[in-house]
């Protein structure tokens, strides 16, 4: 567990709730009590030289390779997209473990959207990477149509929405 500012990252590794969360020996001694959540979708970002910025750990699912504005990804193709806090999975480890191939017990939604026009993307895995613990990959197909330009791409699971990255497109 770390604090930064006002913010405090934790990892509860027993479903447990509700939870009293203490900090001892702090500049700010005290309890809280928190609320857990089944889902909370987050995007991890990337970092550049300017900091994080809004672009996503989203990468060709056959390359390998980042999306980024400088290499985009066509129409069509399918792509990777690395998350957390996407909720409880079929046969998964214990809290805390390593984990196998472990798929989402529920649906998840991938929406791109450009202005006020949304697109809704087909995945063929969304679930726990192997050998990490708590790290999530959804396996996108990017729509056929999908015309060139940068798009908004969000997760949503149990009506959780995540934060917002970029993702850079190329048409043929």
């Amino acid at each position: 567990m770390r604090t930064l500012r006002s913010h405090l990252h934790a990892i509860a590794v027993q479903r447990v709730t509700p939870l009293r969360l203490v900090a001892y020996a702090s500049r700010y001694p005290g309890s809280v009590d928190l609320t857990l959540q089944s889902a909370t979708p987050a995007i991890f970002l990337v970092e550049n030289r300017e900091g994080f910025g809004s672009i996503g750990a989203v990468v060709g699912a056959f390359t390998g390779q980042l999306i980024t504005p400088e290499a985009p990804t066509r129409p069509g193709e399918w792509v990777s997209i690395y998350a957390n806090g996407l909720g409880p999975v079929d046969g998964g480890p214990p809290s805390g473990a390593l984990s196998g191939l472990a798929p989402l017990s529920g649906p998840i939604k991938i929406v791109l959207s450009a202005g006020e026009q949304a697109w809704q993307c087909e995945y063929n895995y969304a679930g726990l990477v192997p050998g990490f613990v708590a790290l999530y990959q959804v396996n996108v197909r990017l729509p056929e149509n999908l015309p060139s330009g940068t798009y908004e791409l969000v997760l949503e699971v149990d009506g959780r929405v995540s934060n917002t990255v970029t993702l850079a497109v190329v048409a043929n």
